[in-house]
């Protein structure tokens, strides 16, 4: 690679093996890069494969303690399997048919992954608003007309959290989930937290019973969780203990509904953090079917949403099988293990 620039030839840029790119035109990159100009006998795209396929190896030879970086030096010394240039040719022609086809498959599967959370929540709306149970009030001799507007304070009890002084070491330590707005991201089943109340830490702080709802209502609006033993929680949570008539599971759902966090949001004070207290919190208002309803717009969406989430689950792991046959692809081309009718 160290041959003086050929008219017409173009440069690699790339950064650890991460991002690698062919510069177009001329161009210049700041110190985070290392570029080569590749002389006659090395096609800028074959050399740009082998990069792309050489992540581990190339930080094998990198150092650095905040972050990893590969020295001008030590870029000289990387291996590369100079091939004959037309050999060269044939195999960039053979891996962009291959890997091109294996990238178009990727990039369905991967739209599918990014639409994960927009397909979860338009079920989620579908169901508390009575949109997935039609069949269930058909058999049931029930109607939309029978949901009532209630208050959340019609629901549950409000109830806003509190943190035990800092202060007093005997407060913390113990086994009781002290839960703040990090560990709503468990969703469903909140059964832990990062941190523990003591029994000492439980009898000044406000305790929950299992099956409360919580819903952040300062800094992440709307985030939200069932929470499935005895715990507390932090000023910035609002929970819900559900009364008689109201299910626990159905509850929840109606919280993580993205109607529930547009009311939230629209009730929220503007200030620089979002603050949503527990007056205004208390008040909003929805539609709320019967109980039995409620359990089946429950059962449904449980059922329904794990099937989402098996799904999510495969297409994720055939996305890792794709990329580890690209790069086994790309590795026996580059070691000559494949038949490509070369003379």
């Amino acid at each position: 690679l160290n041959h003086p620039d050929t008219p017409g030839k173009r440069h690699i840029f790339w950064v650890l093996a991460r991002y690698v790119a062919i510069a177009e035109n001329e161009m210049s990159t700041n110190q985070g890069f290392k570029s080569f100009i590749p002389g006659p006998l090395v096609m800028s795209e074959y050399l740009a494969i082998y990069l792309k396929g050489s992540k581990s190896l190339l930080e094998s030879m990198a150092s650095g303690t905040t972050f990893l970086e590969l020295s001008k030096s030590k870029a000289g010394l990387i291996p590369f399997p100079l091939a004959p240039l037309e050999e060269q040719k044939q195999i960039v022609a053979y891996l962009d048919d291959k890997l091109g086809k294996i990238d178009s498959v990727r990039g369905k599967l991967q739209d599918f992954l990014d639409h994960a959370a927009q397909r979860k929540d338009n079920l989620i709306q579908a169901g508390v608003t009575g949109h997935l149970t039609s069949h269930w009030r058909e058999e049931h001799n029930a109607h939309l007309n029978d949901w009532q507007l209630k208050q959340i304070s019609d629901l549950g009890e409000v109830v806003t959290g509190s943190t035990p002084s800092t202060k007093n070491p005997e407060y913390y330590g113990g086994q009781i989930p002290f839960v703040k707005p990090a560990d709503l991201d468990a969703g469903r089943y909140i059964k832990s937290a990062q941190s523990f109340l003591s029994q000492a830490g439980a009898k000044v702080s406000r305790m929950l019973p299992a099956k409360t709802v919580a819903v952040c209502c300062i800094g992440s609006l709307g985030k939200c969780g069932l929470i499935e033993v005895p715990a507390a929680t932090n000023q910035q949570i609002n929970s819900i203990i559900p009364r008689s008539g109201t299910h626990a599971v159905y509850l929840y759902y109606l919280c993580s509904s993205p109607k529930f966090k547009a009311a939230m949001i629209e009730k929220s004070s503007s200030t620089t953090l979002s603050i949503l207290n527990k007056s205004r919190f208390s008040k909003l208002e929805f539609s709320i079917p019967t109980m039995g309803e409620q359990e089946e717009i429950a059962r449904i969406l449980d059922e329904q949403l794990e099937c989402i989430e098996r799904t999510d689950k495969l297409v994720a792991e055939v996305l890792e099988r794709l990329d580890t046959m690209k790069q086994q692809i790309v590795s026996a081309a580059l070691a000559g293990r494949l038949s490509l009718q070369v003379p």
